[in-house]
C-alpha cells in the first residue's frame, strides 16, 4: 500500500509534462498556401498573426510548422518566441528535453518577436498528385522555471487536390470514297519451295514435305487467279539456284525442276487456264549480295572485293570456296534458302455490283478488295464493332501504304491500348493525321507536356476532331503545370 501511495505522489509530480496541456500562447492562421516549384517539389507557405503569448516568464515558445502528405511528414524551419524578463534582457531558457526544436540554440537562431505577424516557407518534395495534404504547426513551450514543457500540435489547413480533366481519346477515321483514285493494278508474289531428291530433277509430290507446300501455294495462288472479281494480266514462275556448281550446271538444273514444278501444278489446276510465263535467274547473287551486306562478315575487305566485284559468276565462287570458314557459314545461313521459285501474279480488280458479294469475296481471301472496297464494307459496318475493327487491321495489311488504312488501323491499336504496336503505324503517317495521333498516343502515356508541344502544330480550323482534342490535351496540360492545383480549408 506503501509503494502505491508513492508512485501516485510521484506520478502527480511529472503530471504537467505527462498529460496533454494547452499552452497559452495564442495565434491566428491568415494564410496557407502550396505552389509548386518544380516537377517534384511542392512549397508550403505559411502566415501568422500572434495575438497572444501570454506564458509564464523565463519560457520560450518553439512554433514548428510541417506539413503531412499521405504518410510522410515534412518539417518546416522551426520559428522561435522567446519573452524578456522584467530588466528587458532576453530569458536565459534551458531544454527539458521536450523538444530539439526547443533548444536554446534554436531559440538564440531567431530574433525575438513577441505580437504580430509572421510568415514561414518551406519546399519539400512530393508528388503533387497527393489527393490531399495537411498542414500542422506543433507549439511547444519550454518553461525555464518549472523545468518542463507542453507540446501541442495545431492543425491549420488541409489542401485536397482539384481533379485533373479527364482526357478520353476520339479517334480521327478516314474512308477510301474515290474509287477511280485506287483502280491501280496489284501484283502478288508467292513463294514456294520443294524437296528434290538428291541428284534428281523431278518434281514428287510424296517427297519430303512436298504436300504441304504445294497446298500451302495453292491456297494463296488459286483464288486470285479463280476469281470472277480479278482480271489476270499475267503470271510468272521463276526458279532460283544457290552458287554452288557451275553457273550453266544450275542454269539446266533449275530449267529442269522449274519445268517439273510446272507441269504439276498445272496438272491440279492451280493456274486454271492462265498461261504461266516460265523464268530461270539461276544463281541468285543478288540475293547473296543482300545477305552478305547484313552481316558482320561484310567488314572483311577481301571478302566484300569477292562478293561485289566484277568477275564472273565461277571465278567469286572458286575464290571465296578458298575461304573455308566463310563458305561453311553460308553453307550454313544462305544456301538453303536460295533454291527456291517464285509466283508473280499481277491482276486488277473488277467492281463488285454490291457490298453482299464484297462480304463473300472477303470471307474467301482478304486480298480481293480494292483500298475503296474495304472503305465500303467499313462504312457498311458499325464503327468499332469486332468486325469493323477487323477490316480495319485487314485493310493495313493488305495495303500497308494506303493513308486511310493507316490512320484507322492506328485508331484500332490505340483504342486497344496496344501502344508499342501503334508506333508501327504512326511512322508511315505524315501531315495533320500524324500530329494528331502522335499528340493521342503521348497523352495515353501520360507525357502532358510532350503531347501539348505536339498538338499546338495541329490545324484545328476546318476539323471539329483535331479541335476536340487540341482543348482536351491544353486543359489537361495547364492543370499538370499550374503552380497551384489544390482546393485549400484554413481552419
Amino acid at each position: 500500500m506503501k509503494r502505491l501511495l508513492l508512485f501516485l505522489l510521484m506520478l502527480s509530480c511529472f503530471a504537467p509534462s505527462v498529460f496533454a496541456m494547452k499552452s497559452a500562447f495564442k495565434f491566428e492562421t491568415s494564410d496557407v498556401r502550396l505552389e509548386r516549384k518544380d516537377r517534384d517539389s511542392i512549397c508550403c507557405y505559411i502566415k501568422l498573426n500572434v495575438i497572444d503569448d501570454a506564458v509564464a516568464s523565463r519560457s520560450a515558445v518553439v512554433l514548428q510548422p510541417y506539413v503531412l502528405a499521405g504518410d510522410v511528414k515534412f518539417f518546416i524551419q522551426p520559428a522561435a518566441f522567446y519573452r524578456l524578463d522584467k530588466r528587458g534582457q532576453r530569458t536565459q531558457v534551458r531544454s527539458n528535453g521536450g523538444s530539439a526544436s526547443g533548444s536554446l540554440e534554436e531559440v538564440e537562431k531567431v530574433c525575438g518577436l513577441s505580437r504580430g505577424p509572421l510568415e514561414l516557407s518551406g519546399t519539400f518534395a512530393c508528388d503533387f498528385r497527393m489527393d490531399s495534404i495537411e498542414v500542422f504547426v506543433d507549439v511547444i513551450e519550454i518553461r525555464a522555471s518549472d523545468k518542463m514543457s507542453v507540446d501541442e500540435s495545431r492543425r491549420l489547413a488541409l489542401f485536397t487536390l482539384t481533379p485533373m480533366p479527364v482526357f478520353v481519346p476520339e479517334f480521327y477515321l478516314s474512308y477510301v470514297t474515290d474509287k477511280n483514285r485506287y483502280r491501280f493494278d496489284r501484283h502478288l508474289v508467292v513463294p514456294l519451295k520443294v524437296d528434290f531428291e538428291e541428284g534428281k530433277n523431278v518434281f514428287k509430290a510424296e517427297f519430303g514435305m512436298n504436300e504441304g507446300y504445294v497446298y500451302d501455294f495453292e491456297k494463296s495462288v488459286s483464288p486470285v487467279i479463280a476469281s470472277p472479281n480479278t482480271k489476270v494480266l499475267e503470271v510468272t514462275m521463276t526458279a532460283y539456284s544457290g552458287i554452288e556448281g557451275s553457273v550453266s550446271s544450275n542454269q539446266l538444273r533449275m530449267q529442269q525442276r522449274l519445268n517439273s514444278v510446272h507441269a504439276y501444278l498445272k496438272k491440279r489446276g492451280v493456274f486454271g487456264k492462265k498461261p504461266v510465263k516460265l523464268v530461270v535467274e539461276g544463281e541468285d547473287w543478288s540475293m547473296l549480295q543482300t545477305w552478305f551486306q547484313s552481316t558482320s562478315w561484310h567488314y572483311d575487305r577481301s571478302l566484300s572485293d569477292v562478293i561485289m566485284g566484277p568477275a564472273s559468276k565461277d571465278s567469286k565462287e572458286r575464290n571465296l570456296r578458298d575461304c573455308v570458314t566463310f563458305w561453311k557459314y553460308m553453307e550454313e545461313n544462305l544456301f538453303p534458302d536460295m533454291e527456291r521459285f517464285e509466283c508473280l501474279v499481277r491482276f486488277s480488280m473488277i467492281d463488285y455490283a454490291d457490298n453482299d458479294e464484297r462480304w463473300k469475296a472477303y470471307n474467301s481471301d482478304k486480298r480481293l478488295l480494292s483500298q475503296y472496297d474495304y472503305s465500303c464494307l467499313m462504312l457498311w459496318n458499325t464503327e468499332w464493332s469486332q468486325t469493323w475493327c477487323d477490316l480495319a487491321m485487314d485493310f493495313a495489311e493488305v495495303y500497308p501504304m494506303c493513308r486511310e488504312a493507316l490512320v484507322d488501323a492506328l485508331a484500332v491499336v490505340l483504342a486497344s491500348g496496344r501502344l508499342n504496336l501503334a508506333t508501327e503505324y504512326m511512322k508511315y503517317l505524315s501531315g495533320q493525321e500524324a500530329v494528331f495521333y502522335r499528340a493521342t498516343w503521348l497523352m495515353m502515356q501520360g507525357r502532358y507536356e510532350e503531347a501539348y508541344e505536339v498538338v499546338l502544330a495541329l490545324d484545328t480550323k476546318d476539323n471539329e476532331v483535331f479541335g476536340r482534342l487540341y482543348d482536351k490535351i491544353t486543359s489537361v496540360y495547364r492543370w499538370s503545370v499550374s503552380p497551384t492545383p489544390w482546393t485549400g480549408e484554413v481552419f
